[in-house]
Order: C-alpha cells, then sequence, then structure tokens
C-alpha cells in the first residue's frame, strides 16, 4: 500500500434529538496523490450536477472492503460492525463536494442512540437499515453537520483552484495534432510533388471533426425587465478570484456598447463587506477599470481562508426607470498551498481559549450547520475519555433563542463549535455567545463571539449542452509558455509576450525542427477556464476541453506555417502590415473564436 497522508481528521459527537439521542462522525479527507495517473474518470460528464461513476483506484480504495463497489466510502457503525453504508455520491449530490468525493472517508458510530431507535433501524433485513424516519432522521445531521464544514469547503476550493490552473497535457496534445496534421496531408490540395518534410510517411486516415460546447448563462438582472441596455463585467463566471498581494482588474462595459454614454452613474460595493479589500475606480469614454486588491494583515491565521463575499454594481442609465444590477462571487483565498505551521505549544494546564473565525459569525438559516472555529493551548488528552480533566460549554447570552452546540475534539490545539441555528431568526440581527473551557479546581478560560443573522443566497440558473470530442506526429516541437516566461522574446518577430497573444510558430532551422508555441495564460483563455469551473465539471472533463483549444491553436499555427512557405513572395510585397504582425492578429482572432464556439 502507498503511504497515505491525512489532510484532515476531526470527530463530531452530535445530538439528533432528546428521542433519538447522539451520534459520532468522524470525517477523514485523504491527501491527493502526487501522482495521479491511477486516478480514472470516464471520459465525459453528461452533466455538471450528475454523479460519476469512477473507474480504476482513488485514494480510498485501499481502505474499503471491495474494490469493485468501493465508493461506499460513508458507513454506519453500531459495535464497531458495518450495518449501513452510502456511496460516493451522497458526497456530491448531498453535500456538495464534488472534487473531494474520491479522497474522503466518513464514519458515523449510531452506539449512543436510543434502544428503540437502534431496533426500528435493525428491524426486518440485516443487510442494511430500515429506511424510515429514523435513518432520515441520521441522514440529515450528516448533512448539516459536514455540508458547512469550513475545513473542507477550504480543501475543495482548493481543489477546485489546482483544476482552475490545469495546463494542457503534451502527450495528449500531440497525439490530437499528429491526427489532425495527418489528416490534413491525406485530404487537402498539395503545393508539392512527393513527401516533401523530412520524417515518417504519411499514413492513411479520417478525416477528424469538430464539435464545440454549447453552454448558456443566464444572468440575473434587476427590475422586472431585462431589456437593453445591461451592465456587463469581463468575466466568464460569476466567481472573481483574487490573490492577497495581487492586483486584480475587471472591466465594466454595457450591452450594447454605444449606450455606455448614457450611462448615469454606477457604485461599487462588497456585501458583506472585507476589511484590507481596496478597490479603484477609473472610468473612461468606453468602459470603466475596476482594481482589487486584497492587503493581507500580519496577523491573518490560515483559517481566515478563503474569505467570500458579494460584489455588487448597481447603475442608472438615462431614460432607464430600473437601475442595473451586477452581482459576482468574489473569492480571496492564497495564491498556493501554505506550508504547515510549526507545531503549536501546548500546554497540561492551559491559558486561553479563543475564536479564530472573522467576527461577527454569520448565521444562514439552512439546512447546514455553523462551524465556529476554535483554539487552546491545552494538550489534547485533557479533554479525552468518559471523564475528561477538561470539557467545553457553550452558551447563547440572548435569551430568545437557545440552539443545540456541540464540540469536535480537539487536534493539536485545534477544535470546532457545532451550532444548529434554529428556525425564524431575523435577518440583521446580533446575538452573543460565550464558550468556557471548565478544568479541575474550578478553573475556568472563558472567551465570547458575536453571531449576526444572514440571508440566504438565490440560486444561479444554468443550462448547458455537451459536445463531442475528435484525434498524429510529423517533424515539429510543441512548446507550453506561461506568463513568467514572457519576457523571452519568442513571440512573433522575436518581440516580448503579452496576456493577448495566443502562440506563434518558430520556422525550422538546421538544428531545431518547427516549433510552435502556445500560451496558456492567455487572458480569454483563463476566463473560459473559469467558465467550466464555475459548471462544476469534472477534471477530466474540464482537461479535456482544454487540450481541444490547445491542439486547434497549434493546428491553426501549423496552417499559418505551410501557407507562409507558399505564399512568401506575396507577403514580402504587402506593405499594408508586417508579416509576423498579420500573423499575429489572424492568431488572435483564431483563438477568440474557438473560445466562443465552446462558451454558445
Amino acid at each position: 500500500m502507498s503511504a497515505t497522508t491525512n489532510y484532515l481528521d476531526k470527530t463530531f459527537n452530535t445530538l439528533i434529538s432528546d428521542s433519538y439521542g447522539t451520534i459520532s462522525i468522524r470525517i477523514v479527507v485523504l491527501q491527493k496523490p502526487a501522482n495521479d495517473s491511477s486516478v480514472t474518470l470516464t471520459p465525459e460528464e453528461p452533466d455538471g450536477n450528475e454523479p460519476l461513476l469512477d473507474v480504476g483506484k482513488t485514494p480510498v480504495s485501499s481502505y474499503l472492503e471491495n474494490p469493485k463497489k468501493g465508493r461506499e466510502c460513508i458507513v454506519f457503525l453500531i459495535n464497531g460492525q458495518k450495518q449501513h453504508a452510502l456511496d460516493n455520491s451522497f458526497i456530491q449530490s448531498e453535500l456538495g463536494f464534488k472534487y473531494l468525493r474520491n479522497r474522503m472517508i466518513v464514519v458515523v458510530e449510531l452506539d449512543n442512540l436510543r434502544p428503540e431507535c437502534v431496533a426500528h433501524l435493525m428491524q426486518g433485513s440485516r443487510y442494511k437499515f430500515y429506511e424510515g424516519k429514523e435513518l432520515d432522521a441520521i441522514t440529515h445531521r450528516l448533512i448539516a453537520t459536514l455540508k458547512g464544514d469550513p475545513d473542507i469547503i477550504k480543501l475543495e476550493t482548493e481543489a477546485e483552484e489546482e483544476i482552475y490552473k490545469l495546463k494542457s497535457g503534451d502527450d495528449v496534445i500531440k497525439t490530437a495534432l499528429d491526427k489532425l496534421i495527418e489528416d490534413h496531408h491525406n485530404l487537402a490540395s498539395h503545393f508539392d510533388v512527393g513527401i516533401v518534410e523530412k520524417g515518417e510517411k504519411n499514413k492513411v486516415g479520417t478525416q477528424g471533426s469538430l464539435d464545440f460546447a454549447n453552454d448558456y448563462v443566464i444572468r440575473n438582472i434587476s427590475g422586472p425587465s431585462a431589456k437593453e441596455p445591461l451592465l456587463i463585467l469581463n468575466t466568464a463566471s460569476n466567481v472573481i478570484r483574487v490573490k492577497p498581494g495581487e492586483a486584480k482588474r475587471l472591466i465594466l462595459t454595457a450591452q450594447p456598447s454605444d449606450a455606455w454614454k448614457d450611462l448615469i452613474d454606477f457604485d461599487v460595493k462588497m456585501i458583506p463587506p472585507v476589511n484590507n479589500l481596496h478597490i479603484t475606480e477609473n472610468t473612461s469614454l468606453m468602459n470603466a477599470y475596476i482594481d482589487l486588491y486584497y492587503e493581507e494583515p500580519s496577523d491573518t491565521d490560515s483559517d481566515g481562508y478563503p474569505i467570500e463575499t458579494t460584489l455588487q454594481i448597481i447603475g442608472t442609465f438615462k431614460d432607464c426607470v430600473e437601475p442595473r444590477l451586477v452581482e459576482n462571487r468574489l473569492l480571496i483565498n492564497k495564491a498556493q498551498t501554505l506550508p504547515p505551521p510549526p507545531p503549536p505549544v501546548l500546554l497540561d494546564d492551559p491559558t486561553y481559549v479563543r475564536v479564530t473565525n472573522r467576527q461577527p459569525i454569520r448565521f444562514v438559516q439552512s439546512n447546514a450547520d455553523i462551524h465556529v472555529k476554535m483554539k487552546w493551548d491545552g494538550k489534547d488528552y485533557l479533554t479525552f475519555g468518559d471523564t475528561p480533566q477538561w470539557t467545553f460549554k457553550a452558551l447563547c447570552l440572548s435569551n430568545e433563542i437557545n440552539p443545540l452546540m456541540a464540540f469536535s475534539q480537539p487536534h493539536d490545539g485545534r477544535f470546532e463549535l457545532l451550532i444548529q441555528v434554529p428556525s425564524g431568526l431575523t435577518i440583521g440581527e446580533l446575538y452573543n455567545f460565550e464558550v468556557k473551557a471548565l478544568g479541575p479546581n474550578n478553573k475556568s478560560l472563558i472567551t465570547g463571539f458575536e453571531a449576526e443573522v444572514a440571508p440566504q443566497p438565490e440560486p444561479k440558473k444554468i443550462t448547458k449542452h455537451i459536445e463531442g470530442g475528435s484525434q498524429r506526429r510529423p517533424p515539429y516541437n510543441l512548446v507550453i509558455i506561461q506568463a513568467d516566461q514572457y519576457n523571452q522574446e519568442t513571440c512573433w518577430g522575436n518581440s516580448i509576450w503579452t496576456d493577448n497573444d495566443p502562440g506563434c510558430f518558430q520556422e525550422p532551422t538546421s538544428k531545431s525542427p518547427l516549433t510552435l508555441i502556445i500560451n496558456q495564460d492567455l487572458t480569454e483563455l483563463e476566463h473560459f477556464r473559469d467558465l467550466l469551473l464555475s459548471r462544476k465539471l469534472a477534471e477530466n472533463t474540464i482537461k479535456q476541453r482544454m487540450d481541444r483549444y490547445t491542439t486547434h491553436v497549434a493546428f491553426h499555427l501549423y496552417q499559418m506555417y505551410k501557407n507562409c512557405n507558399c505564399c512568401s513572395i506575396d507577403a514580402a510585397n504587402d506593405n499594408s502590415l508586417s508579416s509576423d504582425e498579420s500573423m499575429r492578429h489572424e492568431i488572435q482572432r483564431v483563438a477568440t473564436t474557438l473560445l466562443k464556439l465552446m462558451d454558445i
């Protein structure tokens, strides 16, 4: 068995109700293998919300009973014996953690349920639990406990970030590009007799086909009418990602573009506001630039990320009664996973307990519990056992509510307070809570926090369709370039790269073959990648579409090189544009067209 590292391992003891009793929930998230080639998914995903059938080995396979039916990663135990199980489609559909479904194991111990509740579960067949109201109550408590867990949400966000940065695989692109070039040689017109290029003899192939995605995103616009003019933000999805210490520029335009002159005024704000997030607005004749910059405080704890808010832009056009609204989810997260912090100094006689969440804590009335992250400087063993030396107690100081609360077991001095938010709370109301750590000799450590009731966010409406696909090797070299290599003078005419250059080619020499260079940090390509991620498509699906784009841009560069050789004399006589500048504009148009076709 290969060594596997736990990213997350914690346990909750939570009360279902007085009539049912208490259950213990242990959640373990395993580390993604460094070489993830063993994890295989189906070729395409029919819908962003439909569960996938995983084939091949996953990080949790070695821990499960049956390799062929190894998706049952949620088990229910009574006296240490497995009595019921759920597969990883539950993690995806009910909990919403799609990219962690192959790395999560959940163990639910039911030993502290009331005997009559266990009797109802075990009636009939012993193969699984009886699916009645008792199992429904346990399942709903499981969902409420895990769905809002900030640690799991953080790991899911990091997995999304990895997919967002996904680069094309050279082998896959070369295979597809070889196929396109081979078909091009077999079916296209030939300007020369025989085999002009050195290399393998062309093989007989079939003509490839292009099928592009048809995806439609419905924008939310305020007011009863959706007529133009509209305010449009240059982002492909409803998620804007900002890194601490890195500037993010957004461009606000009107639709149609000539309606910008009729814009009277617009206002940019964050709901809720985020401290140290600086917003700068610069308006021009055709658009407005909105610059975002998050300045990270020196005392920021890693538990403070990700920071989530809503960017709201409200504008008013002349002769329009209703204001125009643009809303995007804004996510502030670290650019990369932080190295593990040094081990905390824990004591046999603790001195403090505190809350590490940003305050006030946001209470959202939904089916998910609220997780309040806490830490203390006591050793973990002090809270273990049937009669622990130290216990935790939480109390709401406001008499209006008395929510059910529970604590997780401390791990390296960190633990969580789990709050079941009652219904009927008034939006905007503030509640004060107090947390006590009670120890021997009447010693106590006290801390507090504020909680604010926030409205539940409304869902976005998205419809989509899916595309098909297509797939050879002449003498060429494929090079992928990124933003940190822009200073290399390898772009058209030995110039420096920019964010608007999709790619270029370098003609073969006596020492090197034809070189096709593709820019993976093209601005429009980043927007397209962000759009795919916002639809919660599978990792394999996103990578296939990125590879398809790169393959066809490389193929068009190859065709441009072939045409450049045939028309070099005509190009030299054209004084309107230099040959390099003309081809630079052409490949920009082609890349934009490809991405637009995949988007509609």
